[in-house]
């Protein structure tokens, strides 16, 4: 009973596999009825097979039986199941091994000029990158270093709004400064923000395609409606308008090339990101800046703050395996990845 169980989930299982695939690589989607139903004969299927299996070895190992009989059988399964479970797993792991996912974490050029802090690569945009994943880490190793009795003090001084806008690293030495630490920690905590200084300088800003490459919202067929909007759109001309254009160029002329990072925020999020506004890039853009205000871009903020124009975080996204590479393998691949798989 429990084979003729096995063997309904198994077929149930193969259309469902097969639908799932089709619609994956004709797309826009899949069929959420038919995801459930794959996943849920899947989990049916092992359950029952597993139980069918250790059932039958039980009830019929201590068989006697003639060397051709069950035995003989049981051990070419148990021979041709391992030989094809093993290569196909060797086959994903050389897969894995030899797939190199595209870098999207960049450093600063040498003269790239820190005018405004070397805590707020960025500013005067008050656009910012996501550093949480190690500044939360810095966070915790200032804590340490002060001691249990003035972490109330200082975390009650972090919650406080500065009167003008400063960086995090500038903040955290503000107020240990004012918290009367021994000399040996005001050592420590320097050190550690030079090492978080020297962080953002390696790995404080991105690659171009990390926040480019839009056409793949709408080739994928996921979104095409709205990729066909944004193409015309005020965002998508955001900085390669005339104007923008103008005005930046007397701004850089009149103040400073770091200057027009403020206007970058909003108009040219990619190039500011890169960290291409600066004296060292005579264009103030990057290849791969024409998206302007990119998909990319308003999908990854994750923190926005309403009072003040062009004051929000990004945080990259995680690209699916071969989105970024070119080819039509590879556009196929990751398509039927993002319709499969979608996040």
């Amino acid at each position: 009973m429990l084979g003729y169980v096995s063997l309904v989930f198994l077929v149930i299982c193969t259309i469902s596999g097969f639908v799932l695939t089709w619609q994956g690589i004709v797309g826009p989607r899949i069929d959420y009825t038919w995801d459930v139903v794959h996943l849920l004969t899947g989990i049916g299927l092992v359950l029952f097979m597993v139980v069918h299996l250790v059932t039958v070895i039980i009830r019929k190992g201590k068989t006697d039986l003639s060397p051709g009989g069950l035995i003989k059988a049981r051990r070419r399964f148990y021979l041709y199941s391992t030989v094809g479970s093993g290569l196909l797993l060797a086959f994903c792991l050389l897969w894995t091994v030899q797939y190199q996912e595209p870098a999207i974490i960049s450093d600063f050029s040498d003269d790239y000029n820190w005018h405004f802090g070397e805590d707020r690569p960025f500013a005067p945009s008050l656009a910012r990158l996501d550093y949480s994943d190690w500044s939360d880490t810095l966070e915790q190793q200032v804590l340490k270093v002060i001691g249990s009795e003035k972490q109330a003090a200082y975390l009650a001084a972090l919650e406080e709004q500065p009167a003008e806008p400063v960086g995090f690293f500038t903040r955290i030495k503000q107020i240990t400064d004012q918290l009367n630490l021994k000399s040996e920690q005001q050592d420590e905590i320097s050190i550690l923000l030079a090492e978080a200084v020297q962080r953002i300088k390696t790995k404080g800003s991105v690659k171009p395609h990390a926040l480019a490459q839009s056409e793949g919202c709408g080739t994928s067929g996921c979104h095409e409606q709205i990729y066909k909007e944004w193409l015309p759109s005020a965002h998508r001309y955001s900085s390669m308008d005339d104007m923008f254009q103008r005005v930046q160029a007397l701004m850089a002329k009149e103040t400073s090339p770091e200057h027009t990072r403020y206007c970058a925020g909003c108009h040219d999020p990619i190039s500011l990101f890169t960290g291409a506004k600066h004296s060292g890039n005579i264009t103030l853009r990057v290849v791969g800046a024409d998206e302007c205000s990119s998909c990319i871009v308003c999908r990854s903020i994750v923190q926005t703050d309403i009072q003040v124009n062009g004051y929000y975080t990004v945080r990259p996204p995680q690209r699916y395996v071969y989105e970024l590479e070119q080819g039509e393998v590879a556009k196929f691949l990751s398509d039927f990845l993002i319709r499969t798989y979608p996040r």
